[in-house]
């Protein structure tokens, strides 16, 4: 599964499945925690078109012990 990421200054990490959900997230984010300066939507555009990343969450596969098996080279 991969999503649009952002990290704010302030390091909430927030996270949409695309970059207009994201524009929603970061524009809630800065007017909730951030109020003294009320973002417009260029600068909102701008901060996720600039600082977003794609994350991509990876299945762990868990072994019979109950424990996430080792990722690396097969053992000769």
């Amino acid at each position: 599964m991969s999503v649009r990421a952002v990290l704010c200054h302030c390091r909430q990490h927030l996270e949409a499945d695309c970059e207009e959900a994201l524009q929603v997230l970061v524009r809630e984010h800065l007017m909730r925690e951030h109020s003294s300066i009320p973002p417009t939507d260029k600068q909102v555009q701008e901060l996720v078109s600039t600082r977003a990343y794609d994350l991509q969450y990876v299945e762990v596969h868990v072994g019979r012990d109950g424990m996430a098996e080792d990722f690396g080279p097969e053992p000769y």
